[in-house]
């Protein structure tokens, strides 16, 4: 915020607002579109005012850091014979009750800021914005210059904080354990939703929420998206998962591939060209390598190695409370990797009308190399156990 000379920056997306205050809301995640805003000044202690609605105030009081200035907007009825004896409830009944709220989020929000400034620059992020709120703070902060904060959001959100990669790296984790334990369900006359309804269990009994479930089999495995549908398994098809969870807030992105029984000799080579890129592209991770170089490591190794016309837009990114994070690992990004980051390096292949291939890992950007979260195999695994 130093460097780009801002007083403060505002998030109001549902990822931003947790990131920046630690609060989650079930609307704000569940109902985009919500109000909620997080408001980070540029102090040398933490300094973060949150502004919620009255609907949303019963997990601030638990969930929020004694740092954070809480503001609600609007009221909300909620019973009590007596004031309660316990401090957090004690607290919401007065957040949400309190007849002097004013009754809207951009309302509440101009509010905070013209209290602090008179003057100066503000980050404002405008994906979670309502319509007319930029107006209504443009209007109401004539001396501050507004400008946007979604890329300065993107760059706080790169490199990660101790606790954020335990997160991350206990995410993937779960993510690969709970693949392994779907297999058990792929036997004749399972389906995918079988399989899916597998993964999904695993995941919650390790303490984590589905994000991401791509599941696809035989010619659906090519489908880039495939949803889980009711179609049986058969000897010869390629199982392939495009998974991941949700855990403390954090997700995971991994992707995983067997082969049913038997395999052709296409599969397998193809497997391997996608396998030998992604390690390829590994063996570069390091602080200061560009990331079009990690790029340029998977492709040249996937067409040396057996798919001479293999051709992405991408071959990973960064992940965080959010599925896409920097860097973006493309032909064309300048960003340079940097300790604390962690990224997700891929190579998919699809060939509609016959299968899709995989191999998808984690990784954290150290002082001097990388770690690796997950292990993808580096030949296609064949299940024989039917």
């Amino acid at each position: 915020m130093r460097r780009r000379d801002v007083d403060a920056v505002v998030a109001s997306s549902p990822e931003n607002v947790t990131y920046a205050s630690e609060y989650w809301g079930l609307s704000h995640w569940a109902r985009r579109g919500t109000q909620v805003y997080a408001v980070v000044w540029n102090e040398p202690a933490r300094s973060v005012d949150l502004i919620v609605p009255a609907a949303l105030a019963d997990l601030v009081t638990e969930t929020v850091s004694a740092a954070a200035r809480i503001h609600v907007y609007g009221n909300f009825v909620l019973g009590s014979a007596s004031l309660p004896d316990n401090d957090h409830e004690r607290q919401l009944l007065e957040l949400v009750t309190d007849a002097a709220n004013p009754t809207s989020g951009p309302e509440l929000l101009l509010k905070v800021l013209r209290a602090r400034l008179g003057s100066g620059r503000v980050a404002v992020e405008h994906t979670g914005l309502a319509d007319g709120a930029l107006t209504t703070l443009a209007d109401g902060l004539a001396e501050v210059e507004l400008v946007d904060a979604g890329p300065l959001l993107r760059e706080f959100r790169a490199v990660k904080s101790d606790q954020e990669v335990e997160l991350l790296r206990r995410a993937a984790q779960i993510t690969e354990q709970a693949a392994e334990s779907a297999l058990i369900a792929a036997h004749p006359g399972a389906t995918e939703t079988d399989i899916a309804q597998r993964f999904m269990t695993a995941l919650i009994e390790q303490g984590a929420l589905p994000e991401t479930t791509v599941i696809g089999t035989g010619r659906r495995s090519a489908l880039p998206n495939a949803l889980p549908v009711e179609r049986e398994l058969r000897s010869g098809d390629v199982l392939r998962f495009d998974i991941g969870c949700r855990f403390g807030h954090y997700v995971s992105d991994i992707a995983r591939c067997v082969a049913l029984e038997r395999v052709g000799g296409s599969e397998r080579s193809l497997y391997r060209a996608l396998a030998n890129g992604l390690e390829e592209a590994a063996a570069l991770l390091a602080p200061g390598v560009g990331t079009s170089e990690v790029y340029a490591a998977a492709m040249a190794a996937a067409r040396r190695d057996g798919i001479p016309d293999y051709q992405r837009t991408h071959c990973g990114h960064g992940i965080g409370i959010a599925n896409y994070d920097l860097p973006n690992i493309t032909a064309t990004s300048t960003e340079m990797l940097e300790p604390g980051m962690v990224i997700c390096i891929e190579t998919p292949y699809y060939r509609l009308g016959e299968f899709g291939l995989q191999v998808e890992d984690t990784f954290l950007i150290t002082d001097d190399g990388a770690e690796r979260f997950t292990q993808a195999p580096r030949e296609l695994l064949i299940l024989t156990d039917w």
